[in-house]
């Protein structure tokens, strides 16, 4: 009989569904390998997703918190590639309560009236299933997942209605519908959920009275209408010859927004080619605050993406096949993972950010600074790739790039 389970992360949103048969804090010390190798994980994903010249935006944050899920229930060569493709510092299942601390460091970042940033997770469960203590126990213990019982076999689609209002709930209603009719069947067995939502004000907002319409060129010379937010004010800010890049806060200091902008209009593709984790620190590193004329658009992204492909394509192979061993989520070796898909939502305006993401993860049986001199021009008319990241943690919650408004 064929089994399924989602698993369900988000970062702004994801939901890492895992159907079928699948039927105490680390300190914040021991978390620093961890966040590396997310970061590693989200510019590798970014590259596998970026093939095609269009708008991108995805929650490295929430798929790694969804697949982590996935993996910790996997075993033998399913668990080393798992962990080779997440850039995991050790096998998923001893990273469960360092993921845990993480998790309640970006929990902590909301403040009333100042910025949301809220994270759940959530274990839907037919009651045919038995899951293994040493798969369970984490999920309870360092993620607080809640435990919820779904009648998959005789009532699949009241599960998934369930299953997407709570998501809907979770995400103030950004990401609606996130399983589609047919997606849970009599054979799904377990849904692993979590969603992540985020809304921050700009430290330094922008005024709507000087938004302007004005062109956007892509990189083939085509242009476009935009609507451009424009201000000056100090931000922390980078460049090299390649490039300039821009951190635009939100209230409270910990989260902020950074604009990667190549200094050549068709620049992204080769900008985008050293996009890493040490590239990213450098430019960190390197900023320091400077008075910025800037000038950027406003836009709204919604994305969709099947991802199997692109984590197959990074060496997680066994985990989408016959081949898969997940028996640690059951004591058997008949389930795999037949679907991951992740979709995305985010809307930058003059007031600040609202973001939210989403994944479904199917498991089946097998069946330095600067002088302050005169303001620096920053004018993002042209591609840029973007990413919102918290400065404590060095998370990447959220990454993407924009080539047409």
């Amino acid at each position: 009989m064929r089994m399924m389970t989602r698993l369900k992360r988000v970062a702004g949103w994801m939901s890492l569904a895992m159907l079928n048969s699948l039927g105490a804090a680390a300190p914040a010390e021991n978390t620093g390998p961890l966040v590396a190798g997310n970061t590693a994980f989200a510019f590798d994903l970014y590259r596998a997703l970026g093939q095609e010249p269009a708008n991108l935006f995805f929650s490295p944050y929430n798929i790694s918190a969804a697949m982590i899920v996935a993996a910790s229930g996997a075993a033998g060569e399913t668990e080393d590639q798992m962990q080779k493709a997440l850039r995991l510092p050790g096998p998923a299942a001893s990273q469960m309560a360092a993921w845990g601390a993480i998790e309640r460091q970006i929990d902590g970042i909301s403040r009333k009236d100042v910025m949301s940033l809220d994270t759940a997770s959530s274990l839907w469960v037919d009651p045919s299933v038995h899951l293994l203590a040493g798969f369970l126990d984490p999920l309870k213990q360092d993620l607080g997942s809640a435990i919820q019982q779904a009648d998959f076999q005789t009532a699949p689609d009241a599960a998934r209605q369930s299953i997407n209002k709570w998501v809907a709930e979770q995400t103030r209603d950004k990401i609606q519908n996130l399983l589609a009719p047919g997606t849970i069947t009599p054979d799904t067995r377990m849904v692993i959920a979590s969603a992540i939502y985020f809304f921050g004000r700009w430290a330094e907002p922008f005024s709507a009275s000087a938004t302007e319409e004005g062109a956007f060129t892509g990189a083939s010379g085509a242009t476009f209408k935009a609507m451009y937010m424009n201000q000056k004010e100090d931000h922390l800010y980078f460049e090299n010859g390649d490039l300039q890049a821009v951190e635009l806060s939100y209230l409270g200091g910990r989260l902020g927004m950074m604009v990667i902008l190549p200094r050549k209009t068709d620049g992204l593709n080769n900008v985008e080619r050293g996009l890493n984790a040490e590239t990213l620190s450098g430019w960190v590193g390197n900023m320091a605050r400077r008075e910025v004329l800037l000038r950027i658009p406003k836009f709204k992204l919604e994305t969709q993406y099947s991802l199997a492909s692109a984590l197959g394509g990074m060496g997680m192979t066994d985990a989408f096949s016959s081949k898969a061993d997940f028996s640690r989520i059951n004591g058997k070796r008949d389930l795999f993972i037949s679907a991951v898909v992740h979709k995305a939502f985010i809307d930058v305006t003059e007031e600040g950010t609202e973001a939210a993401a989403a994944t479904a993860v199917m498991v089946a049986s097998k069946a330095m600074p600067m002088p302050k001199e005169e303001p620096v021009v920053f004018t993002a008319d042209h591609p840029f790739a973007f990413l919102i990241r918290d400065r404590n943690t060095g998370s990447v919650l959220f990454l993407g790039r924009l080539v047409q408004p």
